[in-house]
């Protein structure tokens, strides 16, 4: 018997989350993103309490650390550990997939412009089995996602090449499919499949909108850090208390010291080396702690990321992959960035040197498609993969 899932390429469902974790969880996000807000505007004489365009770096700031403390949240894994027990009662997808990646906040400011997405898919051709999650930490009635029903449905192989070569032709078969615009109160979550279309919306509420996005595969995603299913539900997970205003206030003068050095201390002139000996060096006297490392890492990639269009981010991005090591899609951008400024022989002891320190699956996938997309600028370049190694997973402790 075919499910509402597997019918329309995603469904509604409740996590059935203990009211006091949901609770918990729910206090904890008003606290991360009440201080952050706070304190960032503060500590840049702004005011970003609303969503103002002119303030978006800032912004962004903000809405990092709260997405850096929720990413990692012990509450966090307790959701998507409730939201794959509901998955696997109604539709029995333990044979199919057997690693979580780890949950990845989304915070919409209202009539936050930024953050209108496209239609697209989150699935990838090396993926068979993957699972997208959407859960709220907030009622969301006023429609935050767009789904494409059966838009999962596989087409023949003549219509699947049009598809795949004509952009103007996969639209209007896409048009002709019903679009779906769900109500996702608090308890509640939406998922569909990896080959899904669906898009993020305006946020026409007057609140700021936070959810969680947990994805569940059958193999990790090359992109991103994952762990096995049997640890996430094995794991003994006990919430605790991060001391949120000491953590915001330092994540920000990290930021402003950043900033100082890609202004005042070096210059385009500098080595490579020279610039990767200075991040170290600063990074060490920061004396973060294993968690913070992690936080802080996300943090200033994804702000990178955000503000890639308006401004060179190499230095955040190296920031960003020097201070925790498994951020592969911050790899790929210091990869391809690198490549495009400094000399082929800094670049290939630099890959090198990752390659052999932290030897994984993704690393090398990472590596050989940043040196792809560089063409003939990478030419010539020795890199040394490792082999028979295996995938580098995220440790969720017992």
């Amino acid at each position: 018997m075919k499910s509402d899932l597997a019918d329309n390429g995603w469904a509604l469902g409740e996590h059935h989350l203990p009211k006091e974790i949901v609770n918990l969880l729910v206090r904890k996000k008003n606290e991360f993103l009440e201080t952050s807000i706070r304190e960032v505007g503060a500590a840049f004489g702004v005011s970003i309490e609303v969503f103002d365009a002119e303030n978006t770096e800032v912004i962004e700031l903000a809405k990092g650390i709260t997405r850096s403390l929720l990413r990692y949240d012990a509450c966090s894994f307790l959701l998507a550990r409730a939201v794959y027990t509901e998955l696997n009662k109604k539709y029995g997808i333990e044979n199919e997939v057997k690693y979580v990646a780890i949950p990845y906040p989304i915070i919409h400011y209202a009539l936050d412009t930024s953050e209108i997405g496209e239609m697209h898919r989150d699935g990838y051709d090396y993926v068979e089995h993957f699972y997208t999650t959407w859960t709220p930490l907030n009622d969301c009635f006023h429609k935050p996602i767009a789904v494409i029903e059966k838009s999962h449905l596989k087409n023949g192989f003549i219509l699947r090449q049009l598809r795949a070569r004509i952009k103007r032709f996969d639209k209007f078969i896409l048009s002709r499919k019903k679009k779906i615009y769900p109500d996702i109160p608090l308890g509640q979550f939406a998922i569909w499949y990896g080959s899904t279309f669906h898009e993020g919306l305006l946020n026409k509420s007057e609140i700021i909108a936070t959810a969680l996005v947990v994805r569940f595969t059958n193999t990790p995603i090359l992109f991103d850090l994952a762990f096995p299913i049997k640890d996430l539900m094995e794991a003994t997970i006990i919430p605790t208390e991060v001391n949120c205003l000491e953590f915001t206030k330092k994540m920000i003068q990290c930021f402003k010291e950043i900033e100082i050095i890609s202004k005042n201390s070096l210059s385009e002139k500098d080595s490579f080396e020279t610039i990767l000996l200075t991040i170290q060096q600063k990074i060490e006297s920061w004396k973060f702690s294993a968690e913070d490392a992690q936080r802080f890492a996300f943090m200033i990639g994804l702000w990178a990321q955000r503000m890639e269009s308006k401004r060179n981010v190499l230095l955040f991005y190296l920031f960003s992959f020097l201070s925790a090591h498994n951020n592969f899609y911050v790899l790929h951008k210091c990869i391809t960035m690198g490549i495009r400024n400094y000399s082929i022989h800094s670049m290939e002891a630099f890959i090198n040197s990752i390659i052999k320190k932290y030897p994984c699956i993704q690393m090398n996938h990472v590596v050989q498609n940043a040196i792809s997309l560089a063409g003939e600028k990478a030419n010539g370049m020795n890199i040394k993969f490792e082999p028979q190694i295996e995938y580098m997973k995220f440790s969720l402790g017992k």
